[in-house]
């Protein structure tokens, strides 16, 4: 184990989704769990999901349960990366169109769309515009 998972106080064990058991200390963040589990599963990490709760990877743990880390490579990813792209789509339209609305902006089974009020038309220089803020 990292020393980073064993300077905290109260263990934890936590149940991966292969039956294995981790050990870790009590407030330790869920970043160190999946860098504990392994390099690809810490870089690939998108959140994680304890006793079918959503957690966010800065959280430190502070109870034993069943853990599952969720990675870009797994289905359940898609829904809160989406989520973010809309909401950065949004903040870059309201920088580069002040005047824009947002309208309605859902999820869909292939990406998302944003529907916004404005007084013109987007034009395909504004969508270059958009792609590099």
């Amino acid at each position: 184990m990292s020393e980073a998972l064993i300077t905290k106080s109260e263990p934890l064990t936590f149940t991966l989704p292969d039956g294995s058991l981790k050990l870790v200390r009590k407030g330790t963040t869920l970043q160190n769990v999946a860098e504990s589990i392994g390099s690809s599963v810490a870089k690939n990490a998108v959140y994680a999901e304890i006793d079918g709760q959503y957690i966010d990877l800065i959280e430190a743990v502070q109870k034993s349960g069943t853990l599952n880390i969720i990675t870009l490579f797994d289905e359940e990813a898609l829904a809160p990366i989406r989520r973010g792209c809309l909401l950065v789509l949004a903040a870059s339209v309201n920088q580069l169109f002040p005047s824009a609305r947002g309208v309605e902006g859902h999820l869909t089974e292939e990406g998302f769309y944003y529907d916004f009020a404005t007084d013109k038309p987007f034009t395909s220089s504004d969508l270059l515009k958009l792609g590099s803020t």
